[in-house]
């Protein structure tokens, strides 16, 4: 598979509250980061709340700016070239965690998913039928019925439906999806990434997966990164590195996952 995107020596400091100035005062959340990402890939990266993987995803975006590196989509590098940002934009979006906090509970349906058409200047007379189609895609039905509600007459994981229909309207070559599922019920956890895999298959987009469960980047991930303190512990194919670990500190977040063992229920059941 060809790269679509390659990051380079990505780094960002952040300082601490606090009325002296000291190095104590600063901390590294991305460390000298480098990594690509491979046209149709899912590349998780995984680590504990801390790790720097969210800035990751806010540095690709240029949602906030680097201390240094370089990050390059199709080739190009994005963020010394405005012309090649506002590209990479509209082929680059983002899923957010929460589907509460994510999309305006002021706006209709509609407007929330139009938004990123509008942006982007599409044709204002093609915007109604690509979001039908993109709520069809997310299996919101009826779609007609949904564009005219608001977020607090849906539930969390239809929010997260409207949330991923936000991101793919622009029909992106790469998604960030970070944590996409943490704040779902479980019961939902499962049918969102099933439809982010159907979607990925469908459309071949490229994903950044960003998340602290590991269980559920075996299920969804080719590529794994584990990030500890900004920096790159381990990387590989998923089943490599969540079967054979090769740092304690992987080994330490397999060891974190819960282990349902039905004979000591049974056992506590009859005690």
């Amino acid at each position: 598979m060809s790269e679509i995107l390659r990051v380079e020596g990505l780094t960002k400091t952040f300082s601490k509250k606090g009325i002296f100035r000291s190095d104590s005062n600063f901390v590294k959340a991305v460390n000298d980061v480098s990594f690509s990402l491979s046209r149709g890939e899912i590349l998780a990266i995984a680590g504990q709340s801390g790790s720097g993987k969210s800035t990751i995803a806010k540095l690709i975006l240029k949602a906030i700016e680097p201390d240094s590196g370089k990050i390059f989509f199709d080739g190009k590098e994005i963020l010394d070239n405005s012309q090649n940002l506002e590209k990479f934009r509209r082929q680059c979006q983002m899923i957010y965690q929460d589907p509460y906090d994510s999309i305006n509970p002021r706006m209709k349906i509609f407007d929330i998913i139009n938004e990123p058409l509008e942006i982007h200047d599409v044709k204002k007379e093609e915007r109604r039928k690509i979001i039908l189609e993109t709520l069809h895609l997310v299996k919101l039905e009826p779609a007609e019925e949904i564009l005219e509600k608001f977020p607090h007459m849906l539930s969390g994981g239809q929010r997260q439906r409207v949330a991923i229909a936000r991101a793919l309207v622009t029909d992106p070559r790469i998604i960030i999806a970070d944590e996409p599922v943490s704040m779902l019920d479980v019961s939902v956890r499962g049918e969102i990434l099933e439809l982010l895999n159907e979607i990925q298959k469908k459309n071949n987009i490229s994903f950044i997966y960003i998340t602290h469960d590991l269980a559920t980047s075996k299920y969804f991930a080719d590529r794994i990164l584990i990030l500890l303190s900004g920096k790159i512990m381990e990387e590989g194919n998923v089943d490599d590195v969540l079967t054979n670990p090769k740092h304690e500190y992987t080994q330490a977040l397999i060891d974190a996952i819960p282990q349902l063992n039905p004979k000591n229920l049974y056992k506590e059941k009859n005690n």
